[in-house]
Protein backbone atom coordinates (compact mmCIF):
# COMPACT_ATOMS: atom_id res chain seq x y z
CA UNK A 1 0.00 0.00 0.00
CA UNK A 2 1.26 3.45 -1.08
CA UNK A 3 1.91 5.61 1.94
CA UNK A 4 1.16 9.22 1.42
CA UNK A 5 3.09 10.89 4.56
CA UNK A 6 6.50 11.20 5.44
CA UNK A 7 8.02 9.04 8.41
CA UNK A 8 10.19 10.78 10.59
CA UNK A 9 13.96 10.12 11.52
CA UNK A 10 14.87 7.08 12.76
CA UNK A 11 15.24 6.79 16.96
CA UNK A 12 18.43 3.98 15.90
CA UNK A 13 20.16 6.04 13.63
CA UNK A 14 22.34 8.85 13.29
CA UNK A 15 22.16 10.89 10.18
CA UNK A 16 25.02 13.10 8.92
CA UNK A 17 22.83 15.84 7.62
CA UNK A 18 23.39 17.98 5.22
CA UNK A 19 22.13 20.66 2.92
CA UNK A 20 18.47 22.43 2.04
CA UNK A 21 18.46 21.96 -1.67
CA UNK A 22 18.79 24.74 -3.35
CA UNK A 23 16.05 25.58 -5.63
CA UNK A 24 17.46 27.56 -8.68
CA UNK A 25 15.59 28.76 -11.94
CA UNK A 26 15.93 26.18 -15.01
CA UNK A 27 19.36 26.75 -16.84
CA UNK A 28 21.06 27.98 -13.24
CA UNK A 29 23.29 25.20 -13.12
CA UNK A 30 25.52 24.32 -15.88
CA UNK A 31 25.50 22.16 -19.21
CA UNK A 32 23.46 18.69 -18.88
CA UNK A 33 20.79 19.76 -16.12
CA UNK A 34 19.74 22.51 -18.64
CA UNK A 35 18.87 20.35 -21.29
CA UNK A 36 17.77 18.07 -19.06
CA UNK A 37 14.75 20.93 -17.74
CA UNK A 38 14.08 21.25 -21.35
CA UNK A 39 13.78 17.54 -22.67
CA UNK A 40 12.05 16.46 -20.02
CA UNK A 41 8.74 19.55 -20.53
CA UNK A 42 10.52 21.09 -17.39
CA UNK A 43 11.58 24.59 -19.13
CA UNK A 44 8.32 26.93 -17.70
CA UNK A 45 7.90 24.84 -14.35
CA UNK A 46 10.97 25.18 -12.68
CA UNK A 47 10.66 27.71 -9.65
CA UNK A 48 12.94 30.62 -8.27
CA UNK A 49 14.93 30.13 -4.82
CA UNK A 50 12.41 29.22 -2.30
CA UNK A 51 9.27 28.82 -4.49
CA UNK A 52 8.52 25.69 -4.53
CA UNK A 53 7.40 23.13 -1.71
CA UNK A 54 10.29 20.66 -2.14
CA UNK A 55 13.70 20.79 0.11
CA UNK A 56 16.02 18.28 -0.35
CA UNK A 57 19.14 17.25 1.88
CA UNK A 58 21.73 14.71 1.97
CA UNK A 59 22.89 12.35 4.77
CA UNK A 60 25.37 9.45 4.83
CA UNK A 61 23.39 6.70 5.90
CA UNK A 62 24.87 4.53 9.12
CA UNK A 63 24.30 1.30 10.53
CA UNK A 64 23.17 1.04 14.22
CA UNK A 65 25.84 1.18 16.54
CA UNK A 66 27.67 -2.00 17.21
CA UNK A 67 26.78 -3.39 13.73
CA UNK A 68 30.12 -2.49 11.53
CA UNK A 69 29.74 -2.92 8.06
CA UNK A 70 32.31 -0.51 6.22
CA UNK A 71 32.49 -1.72 2.90
CA UNK A 72 28.74 -0.81 2.68
CA UNK A 73 27.70 3.15 2.98
CA UNK A 74 24.65 4.65 1.41
CA UNK A 75 24.28 8.57 0.49
CA UNK A 76 20.79 9.55 0.50
CA UNK A 77 19.19 12.13 -1.03
CA UNK A 78 15.99 12.78 1.39
CA UNK A 79 12.99 14.82 -0.15
CA UNK A 80 10.77 16.66 1.67
CA UNK A 81 7.67 18.34 1.34
CA UNK A 82 7.17 22.05 2.93
CA UNK A 83 4.97 25.05 2.34
CA UNK A 84 7.83 27.38 4.50
CA UNK A 85 8.07 30.22 2.25
CA UNK A 86 6.51 29.20 -0.56
CA UNK A 87 4.68 31.83 -3.06
CA UNK A 88 2.14 29.70 -5.35
CA UNK A 89 2.14 32.84 -7.15
CA UNK A 90 5.59 32.37 -8.28
CA UNK A 91 5.51 28.68 -9.23
CA UNK A 92 3.10 26.01 -10.41
CA UNK A 93 5.51 23.55 -7.46
CA UNK A 94 4.22 24.97 -4.75
CA UNK A 95 1.09 23.07 -3.07
CA UNK A 96 0.12 25.83 0.14
CA UNK A 97 -3.42 26.05 -1.63
CA UNK A 98 -3.18 29.76 -2.54
CA UNK A 99 -3.94 31.36 -6.04
CA UNK A 100 -2.05 30.81 -9.17
CA UNK A 101 -2.67 33.11 -11.78
CA UNK A 102 -5.95 33.71 -10.48
CA UNK A 103 -6.78 30.14 -10.02
CA UNK A 104 -6.90 27.97 -6.74
CA UNK A 105 -3.67 26.00 -6.22
CA UNK A 106 -4.01 22.16 -5.77
CA UNK A 107 -3.90 21.31 -2.49
CA UNK A 108 -2.44 17.50 -2.98
CA UNK A 109 0.66 17.08 -4.01
CA UNK A 110 1.52 14.84 -7.58
CA UNK A 111 3.01 11.98 -7.46
CA UNK A 112 7.10 11.83 -8.03
CA UNK A 113 8.43 10.18 -11.50
CA UNK A 114 12.04 10.15 -11.33
CA UNK A 115 15.21 11.71 -10.32
CA UNK A 116 17.78 12.19 -13.01
CA UNK A 117 21.58 13.20 -12.66
CA UNK A 118 23.93 14.51 -15.59
CA UNK A 119 26.73 11.85 -14.84
CA UNK A 120 30.11 13.78 -15.85
CA UNK A 121 32.33 9.70 -15.70
CA UNK A 122 31.58 7.51 -18.21
CA UNK A 123 32.72 5.03 -16.04
CA UNK A 124 29.31 5.03 -14.18
CA UNK A 125 27.54 5.18 -17.27
CA UNK A 126 28.60 1.50 -18.37
CA UNK A 127 26.25 -1.37 -18.31
CA UNK A 128 28.19 -3.11 -15.39
CA UNK A 129 28.52 0.35 -13.29
CA UNK A 130 24.76 0.32 -13.01
CA UNK A 131 24.60 -3.32 -12.25
CA UNK A 132 26.50 -2.69 -9.24
CA UNK A 133 25.95 1.16 -8.56
CA UNK A 134 22.28 0.34 -6.55
CA UNK A 135 19.31 3.08 -5.71
CA UNK A 136 16.97 2.14 -3.03
CA UNK A 137 14.13 4.12 -2.76
CA UNK A 138 11.97 4.23 0.68
CA UNK A 139 8.85 6.46 1.78
CA UNK A 140 11.26 6.42 5.00
CA UNK A 141 14.47 8.43 6.21
CA UNK A 142 18.06 7.42 5.32
CA UNK A 143 17.53 4.67 8.54
CA UNK A 144 15.09 2.63 6.09
CA UNK A 145 18.28 -0.52 4.88
CA UNK A 146 15.06 -2.89 4.04
CA UNK A 147 13.90 -0.46 1.53
CA UNK A 148 14.13 -2.93 -1.82
CA UNK A 149 16.21 -1.60 -4.80
CA UNK A 150 15.26 -0.22 -8.02
CA UNK A 151 16.95 -0.39 -11.15
CA UNK A 152 18.56 2.88 -13.03
CA UNK A 153 18.22 3.79 -16.70
CA UNK A 154 20.76 5.40 -18.85
CA UNK A 155 19.71 8.22 -20.77
CA UNK A 156 22.70 9.44 -22.71
CA UNK A 157 25.02 11.44 -20.46
CA UNK A 158 22.03 10.74 -17.56
CA UNK A 159 20.89 8.47 -15.36
CA UNK A 160 17.13 8.26 -14.60
CA UNK A 161 16.55 6.38 -11.33
CA UNK A 162 12.23 6.08 -11.24
CA UNK A 163 10.37 7.24 -7.88
CA UNK A 164 7.07 5.36 -8.74
CA UNK A 165 7.39 4.27 -5.04
CA UNK A 166 8.19 7.62 -3.55
CA UNK A 167 4.95 9.07 -2.00
CA UNK A 168 3.92 12.60 -2.47
CA UNK A 169 5.27 13.23 1.07
CA UNK A 170 8.54 12.54 0.24
CA UNK A 171 11.20 9.57 1.76
CA UNK A 172 14.61 8.90 0.92
CA UNK A 173 16.47 8.08 -2.37
CA UNK A 174 19.55 5.92 -1.28
CA UNK A 175 22.85 5.05 -4.08
CA UNK A 176 25.03 2.41 -3.12
CA UNK A 177 28.25 2.85 -4.48
CA UNK A 178 31.22 1.58 -2.44
CA UNK A 179 31.05 -2.47 -1.51
CA UNK A 180 31.14 -5.16 -4.00
CA UNK A 181 31.80 -2.63 -6.83
CA UNK A 182 34.00 -3.58 -9.21
CA UNK A 183 33.65 -0.46 -11.35
CA UNK A 184 35.54 2.92 -11.34
CA UNK A 185 32.39 3.89 -10.57
CA UNK A 186 32.50 3.56 -6.49
CA UNK A 187 32.45 7.05 -5.26
CA UNK A 188 29.71 10.17 -4.68
CA UNK A 189 31.97 12.49 -7.18
CA UNK A 190 31.45 9.68 -10.16
CA UNK A 191 27.83 10.50 -10.03
CA UNK A 192 27.97 14.23 -8.81
CA UNK A 193 30.84 15.90 -11.02
CA UNK A 194 34.18 17.51 -10.35
CA UNK A 195 32.56 19.77 -7.18
CA UNK A 196 33.34 17.50 -4.36
CA UNK A 197 31.07 19.62 -2.00
CA UNK A 198 27.76 19.63 -4.34
CA UNK A 199 25.75 17.42 -6.15
CA UNK A 200 23.02 18.35 -8.76
CA UNK A 201 19.79 16.25 -9.58
CA UNK A 202 16.63 17.43 -11.11
CA UNK A 203 13.47 15.89 -9.44
CA UNK A 204 10.22 15.21 -11.59
CA UNK A 205 6.67 15.04 -11.10
CA UNK A 206 4.27 13.42 -13.01
CA UNK A 207 2.08 15.71 -14.74
CA UNK A 208 -1.00 17.31 -13.05
CA UNK A 209 -3.56 20.12 -13.22
CA UNK A 210 -2.18 23.17 -11.07
CA UNK A 211 -5.66 24.54 -10.89
CA UNK A 212 -8.92 24.61 -13.38
CA UNK A 213 -8.88 25.44 -16.69
CA UNK A 214 -4.88 24.52 -16.47
CA UNK A 215 -3.39 21.84 -18.88
CA UNK A 216 -1.60 18.98 -16.85
CA UNK A 217 2.21 20.06 -16.84
CA UNK A 218 4.78 17.90 -14.45
CA UNK A 219 6.84 19.62 -11.85
CA UNK A 220 10.34 19.68 -12.07
CA UNK A 221 13.38 21.78 -10.04
CA UNK A 222 16.62 21.54 -10.42
CA UNK A 223 18.58 21.61 -7.20
CA UNK A 224 22.40 21.89 -6.17
CA UNK A 225 22.32 19.52 -2.99
CA UNK A 226 25.67 20.38 -0.64
CA UNK A 227 27.44 17.27 0.54
CA UNK A 228 30.29 18.72 1.75
CA UNK A 229 31.81 22.10 3.17
CA UNK A 230 35.41 23.46 2.80
CA UNK A 231 37.31 25.50 5.14
CA UNK A 232 36.96 23.95 7.96
CA UNK A 233 33.20 24.50 8.25
CA UNK A 234 30.55 21.85 8.83
CA UNK A 235 26.97 20.81 7.64
CA UNK A 236 24.34 21.88 10.04
CA UNK A 237 20.97 22.18 9.35
CA UNK A 238 21.43 22.41 5.91
CA UNK A 239 23.64 24.92 5.81
CA UNK A 240 27.88 25.34 5.64
CA UNK A 241 28.54 26.82 8.98
CA UNK A 242 31.65 27.15 11.06
CA UNK A 243 31.79 25.77 14.47
CA UNK A 244 30.83 27.30 17.57
CA UNK A 245 32.92 30.85 18.18
CA UNK A 246 33.68 30.64 14.60
CA UNK A 247 33.19 32.75 11.30
CA UNK A 248 34.60 32.09 7.68
CA UNK A 249 37.06 34.53 6.19
CA UNK A 250 37.17 34.26 3.26
CA UNK A 251 40.10 35.46 2.42
CA UNK A 252 42.10 32.81 4.11
CA UNK A 253 39.10 30.60 3.06
CA UNK A 254 38.78 28.78 6.54
CA UNK A 255 37.23 29.28 9.68
CA UNK A 256 38.33 31.50 12.32
CA UNK A 257 37.86 32.34 15.69
CA UNK A 258 35.87 35.59 16.66
CA UNK A 259 37.26 38.06 19.39
CA UNK A 260 37.32 36.87 22.56
CA UNK A 261 37.76 33.23 21.50
CA UNK A 262 41.11 30.83 21.23
CA UNK A 263 41.15 27.99 18.85
CA UNK A 264 41.82 24.24 19.55
CA UNK A 265 41.27 21.26 19.70
CA UNK A 266 38.85 18.75 21.12
CA UNK A 267 39.23 16.44 23.42
CA UNK A 268 36.44 14.44 22.71
CA UNK A 269 37.20 14.17 18.77
CA UNK A 270 40.63 14.82 18.27
CA UNK A 271 41.77 17.03 15.80
CA UNK A 272 38.91 18.73 15.72
CA UNK A 273 39.08 22.12 15.46
CA UNK A 274 36.60 24.25 18.20
CA UNK A 275 36.88 27.45 19.71
CA UNK A 276 36.83 28.06 23.53
CA UNK A 277 36.03 31.02 25.22
CA UNK A 278 39.00 33.24 26.43
CA UNK A 279 37.38 34.03 29.61
CA UNK A 280 36.44 30.00 30.59
CA UNK A 281 40.29 29.02 29.83
CA UNK A 282 41.80 32.34 31.63
CA UNK A 283 40.53 34.57 34.72
CA UNK A 284 39.38 38.05 33.53
CA UNK A 285 40.39 37.41 29.99
CA UNK A 286 39.14 39.21 26.71
CA UNK A 287 41.42 37.62 24.48
CA UNK A 288 43.75 34.71 23.94
CA UNK A 289 45.61 32.64 21.94
CA UNK A 290 46.68 28.19 22.01
CA UNK A 291 50.72 29.21 22.74
CA UNK A 292 50.61 32.53 24.21
CA UNK A 293 47.68 32.01 26.39
CA UNK A 294 45.95 35.57 27.40
CA UNK A 295 46.80 38.55 25.37
CA UNK A 296 44.19 40.99 26.84
CA UNK A 297 42.57 41.37 30.08
CA UNK A 298 39.74 43.14 31.41
CA UNK A 299 40.00 46.13 33.52
CA UNK A 300 43.34 47.79 34.33
CA UNK A 301 44.69 44.12 34.26
CA UNK A 302 47.61 42.43 32.48
CA UNK A 303 49.26 39.80 30.68
CA UNK A 304 52.04 38.28 32.50
CA UNK A 305 53.12 34.66 31.84
CA UNK A 306 49.96 34.03 29.91
CA UNK A 307 47.62 35.04 32.65
CA UNK A 308 45.93 37.69 34.17
CA UNK A 309 47.48 39.92 37.11
CA UNK A 310 47.92 43.31 38.35
CA UNK A 311 49.85 46.27 36.41
CA UNK A 312 51.65 47.51 39.60
CA UNK A 313 53.65 44.64 41.89
CA UNK A 314 52.51 46.39 45.45
CA UNK A 315 49.62 45.17 44.19
CA UNK A 316 48.05 41.21 43.85
CA UNK A 317 45.02 40.04 42.81
CA UNK A 318 41.73 38.91 44.23
CA UNK A 319 40.76 36.01 42.08
CA UNK A 320 37.50 36.10 43.71
CA UNK A 321 36.29 39.85 42.73
CA UNK A 322 39.00 40.98 39.60
CA UNK A 323 40.09 43.71 41.89
CA UNK A 324 43.72 44.67 42.73
CA UNK A 325 44.64 44.92 46.71
CA UNK A 326 47.79 46.29 48.33
CA UNK A 327 50.44 43.66 49.05
CA UNK A 328 50.18 44.84 52.72
CA UNK A 329 46.98 42.57 52.85
CA UNK A 330 49.02 39.96 52.63
CA UNK A 331 51.90 40.81 55.19
CA UNK A 332 52.26 44.45 56.74
CA UNK A 333 56.24 43.88 55.43
CA UNK A 334 55.29 42.90 52.07
CA UNK A 335 56.17 45.20 49.75
CA UNK A 336 56.33 43.15 46.14
CA UNK A 337 53.72 40.50 45.57
CA UNK A 338 52.24 38.68 42.71
CA UNK A 339 49.05 36.55 41.84
CA UNK A 340 50.80 34.19 39.35
CA UNK A 341 49.14 30.70 40.30
CA UNK A 342 48.14 31.94 43.50
CA UNK A 343 48.56 35.46 45.63
CA UNK A 344 51.99 35.77 47.59
CA UNK A 345 54.81 38.04 48.25
CA UNK A 346 57.81 38.08 46.33
CA UNK A 347 59.52 41.20 48.27
CA UNK A 348 59.72 42.21 52.08
CA UNK A 349 60.94 44.61 54.34
CA UNK A 350 62.85 44.58 57.87
CA UNK A 351 65.26 41.63 57.07
CA UNK A 352 61.88 39.33 56.14
CA UNK A 353 61.99 36.64 52.99
CA UNK A 354 58.65 35.23 51.69
CA UNK A 355 56.84 32.75 53.33
CA UNK A 356 55.15 29.54 52.01
CA UNK A 357 51.91 31.08 53.03
CA UNK A 358 52.73 33.93 51.08
CA UNK A 359 53.49 36.81 53.94
CA UNK A 360 56.86 37.32 55.28
CA UNK A 361 58.65 35.80 57.77
CA UNK A 362 62.31 36.20 59.13
CA UNK A 363 64.69 34.00 57.79
CA UNK A 364 66.06 30.37 59.86
CA UNK A 365 68.34 32.05 62.69
CA UNK A 366 66.57 35.31 63.48
CA UNK A 367 63.90 36.32 65.18
CA UNK A 368 61.09 39.65 64.80
CA UNK A 369 62.17 41.73 67.37
CA UNK A 370 58.47 43.39 69.54
CA UNK A 371 61.17 46.18 69.96
CA UNK A 372 62.48 47.42 66.19
CA UNK A 373 60.34 45.75 64.44
CA UNK A 374 62.54 43.80 62.10
CA UNK A 375 64.59 40.44 62.35
CA UNK A 376 67.49 39.84 64.75
CA UNK A 377 69.90 37.36 65.49
CA UNK A 378 69.03 34.33 67.98
CA UNK A 379 72.69 35.12 68.90
CA UNK A 380 71.37 37.88 70.66
CA UNK A 381 69.50 35.26 73.18
CA UNK A 382 73.09 32.77 73.22
CA UNK A 383 76.01 32.70 70.82
CA UNK A 384 74.93 28.91 70.14
CA UNK A 385 71.76 29.31 69.30
CA UNK A 386 70.15 28.46 65.94
CA UNK A 387 66.46 29.31 66.13
CA UNK A 388 64.58 31.33 68.75
CA UNK A 389 61.43 32.95 69.31
CA UNK A 390 60.70 36.64 70.91
CA UNK A 391 58.83 35.11 73.39
CA UNK A 392 60.36 31.90 74.49
CA UNK A 393 63.89 32.23 73.46
CA UNK A 394 66.62 29.85 72.09
CA UNK A 395 64.35 26.94 70.65
CA UNK A 396 67.29 24.99 68.82
CA UNK A 397 71.18 25.03 70.24
CA UNK A 398 74.62 24.06 68.09
CA UNK A 399 77.57 22.93 69.55
CA UNK A 400 76.45 20.67 71.80
CA UNK A 401 74.44 22.45 73.88
CA UNK A 402 70.01 22.20 74.51
CA UNK A 403 67.92 24.95 74.91
CA UNK A 404 68.25 25.70 79.07
CA UNK A 405 64.69 26.37 79.41
CA UNK A 406 65.56 30.73 80.33
CA UNK A 407 66.21 31.15 76.36
CA UNK A 408 69.72 30.29 76.14
CA UNK A 409 71.48 27.38 75.76
CA UNK A 410 73.63 24.92 78.44
CA UNK A 411 75.16 21.84 78.65
CA UNK A 412 72.64 19.05 78.87
CA UNK A 413 72.09 17.47 82.47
Amino acid sequence: MRQHALRGPGPCLGLALAAVLLLAPAGALAGGRRSLLAGGGCASTAGGAGAGSYRVTYALMKWPAGVTFPLRTRHCFLVNSTHAGCDPSGSRCCFSGGAAGGLLQTASPPLFKSLVMSVPSRACLTPAARRAVRWYVSSGDASSWDAPSVTSRREGKSIRVPLSTLPPGGGSVCVELEGNNPTACDRLPALCGSDPTACGLVVKTLPFRAGAGQRKQPCCVEAAVTIACSGGRELKDGRCTCYDGADFDPVTGRCVCRPGYMETTSHVDPGRPICVRCSERFLFCNECAEQKGCTSCTGNLVPTAGICDCRDNSTYLDFSTGACLPCTDLHPECKECSSIWRPGCVTCGKGMTPSSDGGCECPLGDYLSPDTGSCQPCADFHPSCNECAAEVGCLTCGDGLVPDGSGGCAPPK
